[in-house]
């Protein structure tokens, strides 16, 4: 009766603590292609539903039928930020019951809503498809380690894998020694598990690789281009290089334009990829101290949970020691090689406590040591609070200024809108709302075409293509004016020049650009 009452208490201040984040975070979109997920799967383009997202790797067609369905079924509800929330309470209600399961302190119960305060809590006020899968990939591997039921655990894993895949692999690198390695004794039913986990994740992708090749004429070649701009997106030196050759195509990418890919051709996009990463080598500095200003709340406290669950357990540390070393090893490496996400040492961070807090017993059993162990980690999860809140402030901040420039793309009906530099941002669209609530059928973003979605919006403004808009005054784009877009018209009109790129509101960054007829030349 006991152990129930503390079950029933746990899981109701877990729901409060979940609904306090989401109260004081104000959750907003970790990333634009959030925010593209959600007005395709709800209409908000102007267009009708679809399931047709074009992501490999995101948001399977296997979750979009059932949000396009409720889409369309209710509408006036943001299917896709519910189903998100709902999969973070789910899988955090699964953490704590392995946690539940392997003991009955109440401290450990109080060290597992510091973690949800200070861990979840950020992938909560980041949501997204990869703060989602993130959470499920933890969950499952909790349920792993912890030694439930398997079946739960692999429901959860695919599930993530539906959401967003390559977020899986270095959680599961930091999880290896405890899936692997129980008191000195190699888990062989957990390999099994994991090659089966393994062969339905690759046959979901290939589902996924094959609806959209059915029903997206030229998908994979779209998909190869798209990944060729993406490695430029996802090199941190792309700002400050400078290439003579083809800088215009290289400042175009920047400017989040990636609009003709005859111009911006895959010959290019390779030699730029590849002059940049050997420009990046030699420019990895100043990065580290970042990392450790922005992530000390996350380091402090792993710190202190792990050296606390490992006084007393010496025997049981090899696995807690290997474990540190692939994780460092793991962030150092794509820091230096490739790009380390925000989220990642978050996440990093959270799976790693996680595990040595499951896979060790907390031994000190001193009242006076119990108290401290309460009032440390009360003074983190009150640090983490405070950190929740100041995103919670940006966060409203970018929504109001969502809801203003919404106004200002209101006024102009005529007009095509081009978003430039990312400056209309569409991922602070508030998270809440259903997209046609705020919709946005003349506009354009990077990812229109990156998807080749823009043909029917430019023709319906009377353009063929990118290159023909000056010779439009429909057309007007969002951001600050670039002289790349003037050499951009110039050479692929046959040296035609374009005048200046004319401010269309001086209090805000809207210009349009036109040719120059003889007259004004």
């Amino acid at each position: 009766m006991k152990q129930d009452r503390l079950s029933l208490i746990s899981f109701f201040i877990y729901s409060l603590v979940f609904v306090f984040i989401v109260w004081i975070g104000k959750p907003a979109y970790y990333s634009k292609e959030d925010a593209f997920i959600l007005y395709l799967l709800g209409g908000g383009f102007g267009s009708p539903t679809s399931v047709l997202l074009h992501y490999n790797h995101i948001m399977s067609p296997l979750i979009n039928v059932v949000l396009k369905t409720f889409f369309d079924v209710f509408e006036g509800v943001n299917w896709y930020t519910f189903a998100l929330f709902l999969m973070h309470y789910i899988a955090g209600a699964a953490i704590l019951s392995v946690l539940l399961e392997r003991t009955r302190r109440r401290e450990v119960m109080w060290v597992f809503f510091a973690i949800q305060v200070i861990f979840q809590g950020w992938l909560m006020v980041h949501i997204g498809f990869t703060s989602v899968a993130i959470i499920l990939t933890i969950a499952g591997i909790a349920l792993l380690v912890g030694g439930r039921n398997r079946v739960y655990a692999f429901i959860f894993l695919v599930a993530a894998s539906l959401f967003r895949l390559h977020v899986m692999i270095p959680l599961f690198g930091i999880a290896l020694p405890y899936l692997f390695f129980k008191d000195k004794i190699f888990n062989r039913g957990n390999l099994a598990f994991l090659f089966l986990l393994i062969v339905s994740i690759f046959a979901m992708g290939l589902v996924q690789k094959w609806w959209y090749s059915s029903n997206i004429p030229g998908w994979s070649d779209e998909e190869s281009y798209r990944q060729l701009i993406y490695g430029l997106y996802n090199k941190s030196g792309t700002t400050s290089f400078r290439r003579g050759d083809f800088q215009n195509e290289l400042d175009l990418v920047r400017m989040g334009l990636p609009a003709d890919s005859a111009y911006i051709s895959r010959v290019k996009l390779l030699e730029l990829n590849r002059a940049i990463e050997q420009e990046v080598q030699n420019r990895r500095k100043g990065w580290s101290e970042w990392f450790w200003i922005n992530n000390r709340l996350y380091f402090v406290t792993a710190l202190m949970l792990v050296l606390l669950f490992c006084l007393k357990n010496g025997n049981r540390l090899l696995v807690v020691m290997i474990s540190a070393l692939l994780m460092v090893f793991g962030c150092w490496l794509l820091a230096v090689h490739a790009k380390l996400p925000e989220y990642l040492p978050v996440a990093c961070l959270f799976v790693f406590t996680l595990l040595t807090i499951i896979h060790l017993e907390l031994r000190i059993d001193f009242w006076f040591v119990n108290y401290v162990i309460i009032i440390a980690t009360s003074i983190l999860m009150l640090w983490g609070a405070v950190r929740l809140y100041k995103l919670g402030i940006r966060n409203n901040i970018r929504a109001e200024e969502f809801c203003r420039n919404y106004s200002i793309y209101k006024k102009y009906p005529e007009h095509l809108f081009i978003n430039t530099m990312g400056t209309f941002r569409l991922e602070s669209v508030p998270v809440w709302s259903d997209p046609r609530e705020y919709p946005l059928p003349n506009y354009l973003d990077s990812d229109h075409f990156l998807m080749n979605l823009h043909w029917r919006i430019l023709q319906r403004f009377g353009l063929n293509s990118f290159s023909d808009v000056p010779g439009s005054d429909k057309v007007l784009f969002w951001g600050r004016p670039k002289e790349a877009l003037s050499e951009y018209f110039s050479k692929v009109n046959g040296g035609k020049k374009t005048g200046p790129l004319n401010s269309k509101d001086s209090t805000i960054n809207i210009f349009s650009i036109h040719f120059v007829n003889k007259a004004e030349h």
